[in-house]
């Protein structure tokens, strides 16, 4: 699909514009953002961080005593 578009790009405006670039690299984004899913990669929110966060919502939840 990217040749296909690089091609019309080409005989499109000669070049003038790469046009075509922002549309690849939009692709590109998106399957990068698709492996980390497929894989479970998940380097700023991974396990670890999610126990962090429980302990201090039931540490913080402790603190206030609901009556």
């Amino acid at each position: 699909m990217n040749i296909f578009l690089a091609a019309v790009n080409y005989y499109s405006n000669q070049w003038e514009y790469p046009w075509f670039l922002w549309v690849t690299a939009g692709w590109g984004i998106g399957l990068i953002f698709d492996a980390l899913k497929a894989y479970q990669i998940n380097p700023m929110f991974n396990k670890d961080w999610e126990e962090r966060k429980i302990k201090s919502f039931m540490e913080e939840e402790e603190k206030q005593k609901w009556e």
